[in-house]
């Protein structure tokens, strides 16, 4: 792998695979890497989910996610996911990132740290493809009051300067609103955040979050 030799990889794991049942689940990996490495994502992805299936059975995977910290060990699939999320991320394929990210959240069950974690991950490659309405959906989904409120600050903020502000109008904000106020009554510095003092300031749901209060995501100084 690192002589970059991904052509005679592929081969010698092909040759491999009709008899060889020792390590199935690294020689997957080892191959999404080389599908990633030239250009084929989704053939990369395939091979690691494949993959997955050995953590904990084989060697190889097990140094690959092998970490100091206990919560990893605690659920090394997701880990391993986490991963493999790096590579992806790396590579500049966010709608793959997304698609793992949806599978890890599944095997993250109630380990809330993890899922506030991916739920945050989710929230950003969205945003930054421009899914202003799976973004929200997404920050909704976060089980950390602290992430969500950060997500959703950044996405006032996004959808400012976007000048996207009919989605910002037709939001919910279900749940959303009394955590705004409480954050900013706690002393929460909205000020350099702005735009999310408006959600504090005017009611919510949108039908009462109108265009006044997006005067806050263009001019600050009026941020009360």
């Amino acid at each position: 792998m690192g002589h970059c030799q991904y052509v005679q990889l592929q081969e010698y794991v092909r040759l491999l695979q009709p008899w060889c049942e020792v390590n199935v689940g690294s020689r997957r990996f080892v191959l999404g890497q080389c599908y990633l490495a030239t250009g084929e994502g989704y053939k990369a992805l395939e091979c690691f989910r494949d993959g997955a299936a050995a953590v904990g059975r084989e060697e190889f995977l097990d140094r690959l996610i092998r970490v100091e910290d206990e919560d990893a060990v605690s659920n090394p699939r997701v880990h391993y996911y986490n991963k493999v999320l790096r590579l992806l991320e790396d590579m500049g394929l966010p709608e793959l990132v997304l698609q793992l990210t949806a599978i890890a959240v599944t095997e993250a069950r109630d380990d809330w740290k993890i899922l506030a974690m991916l739920w945050t991950k989710i929230f950003k490659h969205h945003l930054d493809l421009g899914h202003n309405h799976q973004a929200y959906e997404s920050l909704t989904q976060n089980p950390d009051t602290s992430r969500q409120l950060d997500c959703l600050r950044q996405l006032v903020v996004v959808l400012c300067e976007r000048y996207q502000l009919q989605d910002l109008v037709e939001f919910p904000y279900i749940n959303l609103h009394d955590k705004v106020c409480k954050a900013q009554g706690a002393g929460g510095d909205w000020g350099m955040w702005p735009g999310l003092s408006g959600l504090a300031d005017y009611s919510i749901p949108a039908p009462s979050f109108n265009c006044s209060s997006l005067h806050h995501c263009k001019n600050p100084s009026n941020s009360s």
